[in-house]
């Protein structure tokens, strides 16, 4: 068992990684539409954009969440 927790672990921790690079560019894509200038904007899409930066953040926090879990579960040699 502790072997499928292990690949879960690797797995929760490449989508951990995946959603912060996301997060990562659509960060640059929210400092990119505040920079342009005020009559080219599109409030709709930086919000949108941040909204979307929040949700990435979240899972990202969601698997570092389940991580902590499952690592919970592995049996620690040495036994104490």
């Amino acid at each position: 068992m502790s072997a499928a927790i292990r690949d879960e672990i690797a797995r929760l921790r490449a989508d951990a990684r995946h959603f912060r690079d996301l997060a990562k560019m659509k960060r640059a894509e929210v400092a990119r539409l505040k920079a342009l200038p005020i009559g080219r904007r599109d409030p709709v899409a930086l919000l949108r954009a941040r909204d979307r930066v929040a949700e990435y953040v979240r899972d990202a926090q969601n698997c570092e969440a389940k991580i902590k879990e499952w690592r919970a579960q592995i049996p620690r040699k040495g036994g104490a």
